[in-house]
């Protein structure tokens, strides 16, 4: 590599750069992990077919965006088959930055542009559009590049300008939204939450749990048939899909509290994963535009507080406001309650699912509030609500009710990050009994209740339902029914689901 005082790049930074990407040197990277998520073959895929120009993996922190990127740097120095030539690449065609800890990007008015400037002179000793015609196209890892002032302009000319194949992460949904108008076409994205429950089975080395028709069309999943296949394919792995949902139910979906199979130290993994997951979203995080004004870190995490709190439900914003008011003794308005909901949503600690569009505009509702994991919930407010059917027969009926809260709320979460389908709540209204959500695919609509009780769930207590089903302006064919162990049919059109079923769809 050449020296500080030739590269024209500050010598913290270079000396970042060259930790960062080791095998230029010759020097192994950090092992990559054995366990590929989901995420792994999806994003090699793409970026082998360059079916765009950049990859994006979107997560919250912690969810296993950058083990994704280490092991795809690591398929590509030694496998080949991520690669168009079937071969393993040469170490000077990638180039990894992880913008969260570069030092010295403020002097740099473009910092991606200048960064890719020096590596086309100094490592891969050719321009990118050279190295693509020879045949021998450099891969370009970027990050949490979002949180760079105009990052997005920067890779559009990346990706207008030059033949790259370019993989982004990002912790934040609003940033990576707002450079969508300029990367619109030249990016596909990938949107990855906590672990599914096979992932955790498979981390835990429990045995094969596969995910139900993950090839399947989001179109197929308007078929009750569809459905009550994901019914079978539950009863066929029952075994393997109670233990894995047990360890879930126990320590959530998050990568490091599976991470070794022995360690179940609850309050010690709580902890950790607050300070890694909230808190350092929340505090590091609140930068955004120097015209944008972010919520204060305080107000966050009272409001984020309140959301594990009340998570599965809506809550009106002045309910949150007078609580918040009652902590602080400081006033707060409902659109500062607001604001702080929008920036926890897009940093994707919890999902607002808004009231289904259908009800009009003038019908004012508010959302309901899903977090991320109730792992996090749990050590937040200090308290364990148990998921698993097993450890809840213990407890007494009012936490089996917030445990209903908590599944509405995973389950909320889990299949709002489904492209191609749109989650929404429906609210009671003077003529109409309230549906805990709504899944809509195209023009149809899928009822869903949350009957989380060990008994069966009986057709009188699904009206919601019944209703929705009834009224021919929702075009809705059939409604289903989560429960805690039971599956089937309560009507010819209504079907139970198991919670621990419902996540084994993709």
């Amino acid at each position: 590599m050449s020296s500080a005082s030739t590269s024209g790049l500050d010598p913290d930074l270079l000396g970042f750069l060259e930790r960062n990407n080791p095998w230029w040197r010759g020097q192994p990277a950090v092992p990559a992990q054995f366990f590929r998520r989901w995420a792994y073959d999806e994003a090699a895929s793409r970026l082998q077919s360059g079916i765009a120009k950049m990859v994006v993996l979107r997560g919250s922190r912690r969810v296993g965006k950058s083990v994704i990127q280490n092991q795809l740097i690591d398929g590509l120095l030694k496998l080949g088959t991520i690669d168009p030539t079937g071969k393993p690449v040469d170490p000077s065609r990638i180039l990894a930055v992880q913008f969260d800890d570069a030092p010295s990007l403020g002097s740099l008015r473009s910092p991606i542009e200048t960064i890719v400037r020096w590596f086309e002179q100094h490592i891969l000793k050719s321009s990118l559009n050279a190295a693509a015609a020879e045949g021998r196209p450099a891969y370009l890892f970027f990050d949490e590049v979002q949180n760079l002032p105009n990052w997005s302009v920067q890779l559009k000319s990346l990706a207008d300008l030059s033949a790259a194949r370019i993989v982004v992460t990002g912790s934040s949904a609003l940033r990576i939204r707002e450079g969508h108008d300029n990367l619109a076409g030249r990016m596909t994205p990938i949107e990855i939450g906590p672990l599914r429950l096979g992932e955790i089975a498979g981390i835990r080395r429990l045995g094969s749990l596969p995910t139900y028709a993950p090839k399947a069309r989001i179109e197929d999943w308007k078929t009750f048939e569809f459905w009550r296949g994901l019914v079978e394919h539950g009863r066929k792995h029952a075994g393997i899909r109670e233990l894995a949902f047990g360890c879930f139910s126990r320590l959530g979906g998050y990568p490091l509290c599976h991470a070794s199979p022995t360690l179940d130290n609850t309050d010690f993994l709580r902890q950790q994963l607050i300070n890694e997951v909230i808190t350092k979203t929340i505090e590091h995080d609140t930068s955004r535009k120097p015209h944008q004004v972010s919520p204060e870190p305080e107000l966050l995490k009272h409001v984020f507080r309140m959301a594990c709190r009340y998570a599965g439900q809506a809550v009106q914003p002045k309910r949150l406001a007078d609580e918040v008011i009652s902590l602080t003794q400081v006033p707060i308005s409902n659109l500062k309650i607001n604001q702080a909901i929008d920036f926890l949503a897009d940093s994707l600690l919890i999902s607002a699912v808004r009231p289904l569009e259908l009800l009009g505009k003038g019908q004012i509702h508010p959302s309901k509030l899903c977090i991320c994991d109730h792992y996090v919930r749990n050590g937040v407010l200090q308290e364990t609500i148990p998921l698993d059917p097993a450890d809840l027969a213990k407890e007494i009926e009012s936490v089996v009710t917030q445990a209903g809260h908590l599944i509405e709320s995973t389950l909320s979460y889990f299949l709002a990050g489904i492209p191609g389908l749109d989650v929404a709540s429906f609210p009671p209204r003077p003529t109409e009994p309230e549906v805990d959500f709504i899944l809509t695919i195209g023009t149809l609509r899928i009822p869903v209740e949350v009957k989380y009780r060990s008994r069966p769930p009986t057709i009188d207590q699904l009206g919601g339902i019944r209703h929705f089903l009834r009224k021919p302006a929702y075009q809705s064919a059939f409604g289903l029914v989560v429960t805690q162990t039971y599956a089937g049919l309560v009507a010819d059109d209504i079907l139970a689901i198991p919670a621990s079923t419902m996540l084994l769809l993709r």
